[in-house]
């Protein structure tokens, strides 16, 4: 269905009206009885349909990049924001990220991106390679991204510390094609499995 949002600072020089599309999709509800004994889960998705949840520190070096105003845009930027996920056939995986700018003088930077990719299994189930990519829309906080475009590619490593939790790093780069914004990346996170099999 059709939407509509209108943002203001009271404090600034941001008033716009927006106007969008809702889309809906219906899915399963799984459950079970209070008087359950059995597995608590075969290891698949539940809840919103995640089974990985990732909190994200990502530093950005830019490269070519300019202000809104023209200016090199030359400073590190810290970004803060978290990543769901969830597997699907083989090492495929696909999700959502959304970061905010932590540092750098970008306050008000932030980005929405839909991202996928894949992950193999290098020592058992404990140490991974992946690669993904990832597209969507960021700006704001001076950035000239061109109207908001984003795409984003990165590679890197996760190690499991237990069956839920684990620690990742990635190398990467950013690139707003219809703006002035082109930046290397690096990144940690905090990796949390969720319906890990009982």
């Amino acid at each position: 269905g059709p939407t509509f949002s209108k943002v203001w600072f009271t404090s600034g020089r941001i008033n716009s009206n927006q106007f969008g599309w809702m889309l809906n999709f219906d899915s399963s509800f799984r459950y079970r009885p209070a008087a359950f004994t059995g597995t608590a889960t075969d290891g698949s998705a539940t809840g919103l349909g995640f089974d990985h949840v990732d909190a994200m520190v990502t530093f950005a070096k830019p490269r070519h990049a300019v202000t809104t105003g023209g200016a090199p845009l030359t400073s590190r930027i810290g970004l803060v924001g978290l990543r769901a996920a969830r597997r699907n056939a083989g090492p495929l995986w696909a999700g959502l990220e959304a970061a905010g700018a932590g540092s750098g003088g970008v306050a008000g930077y932030a980005a929405v991106l839909g991202t996928a990719g894949l992950r193999w299994p290098v020592i058992s189930d404990r140490l991974s390679l992946g690669v993904r990519a990832s597209a969507g829309l960021g700006g704001g906080g001076g950035i000239d991204t061109g109207g908001g475009l984003l795409v984003k590619a990165a590679a890197g490593a996760t190690l499991r510390l237990t069956d839920t939790l684990g620690i990742g790093a990635e190398l990467g780069a950013v690139d707003a094609p219809r703006g002035h914004y082109k930046a290397v990346t690096g990144a940690v996170s905090l990796n949390w499995t969720l319906d890990v099999p009982q």
